[in-house]
């Protein structure tokens, strides 16, 4: 399994911000990451038993919490260009796009099949008969299927550490542009006409009361 250091995520961050297509990650991409962090936190938590105020406490935790942005920040980016290749896959049935993971590639065909069962039924008036949720894909509400911990452990593998509070977001295509504001996350966001991001559920749901955007219900 791949490896990553913290410049090496900089470094891929930077790219998938300036590329339109996605980076090659690798297939356990994910996978890598998550054990790169479950290894910061458990260095930190060597660190913190040995000298609590050592400098090596705080490199450590500036390193970690680093890495978690720079991931989230990755993730997100590289879900906006699964999301925008899927409603282009719907529209006009162009190729499925090159370097995604499993889990990309099974979101991309889940989101596929959701837009052009969508389209069929809007455009050409189609009934579609409901069919039932299988166990393994229902989450619950308020759940984010990206931060599930493993049974019995905290987000880390930790035993006895309670899970953090769970991040929601919602997927939108804004329809109109919408001036640059600050986000109740403390981000600032310029969104354009056509655009496809991912925002907190209470930004989603002011743009789409205000019809500056529409939700894109996925499953993951």
């Amino acid at each position: 399994m791949a490896t990553f250091s913290y410049s090496q995520l900089r470094n891929l961050e930077r790219q998938e911000r300036q590329s339109p297509e996605l980076m090659n990650v690798g297939n356990d991409f994910y996978e890598a990451v998550r054990r790169h962090i479950r290894e910061l936190e458990g260095r930190l938590e060597e660190e913190r038993a040995r000298d609590p105020s050592s400098k090596k406490v705080l490199l450590i935790s500036d390193e970690l919490r680093n890495t978690r942005r720079i991931w989230d920040s990755i993730f997100e980016r590289r879900e906006k260009k699964v999301v925008q290749a899927a409603l282009s896959a719907a529209r006009s049935g162009s190729h499925t796009p090159k370097h995604m993971t499993s889990q990309e590639k099974e979101f991309y065909r889940r989101l596929v099949d959701i837009l052009e069962e969508n389209r069929r039924v809007i455009l050409e008036g189609e009934e579609v008969t409901p069919q039932p949720e299988a166990a393994e894909d229902r989450v619950q509400p308020g759940e984010d299927p990206r931060c599930q911990p493993e049974a019995g452990k905290g987000p880390a593998g930790k035993k006895g550490e309670p899970s953090p509070e769970p991040v929601t977001g919602v997927v939108l295509r804004i329809t109109k542009d919408v001036p640059s504001f600050v986000g109740s996350d403390m981000k600032n966001y310029s969104l354009k006409e056509e655009d496809v991001v991912t925002l907190p559920r209470d930004m989603a749901d002011i743009l789409v009361k205000r019809g500056a955007a529409e939700k894109i219900t996925v499953a993951w």
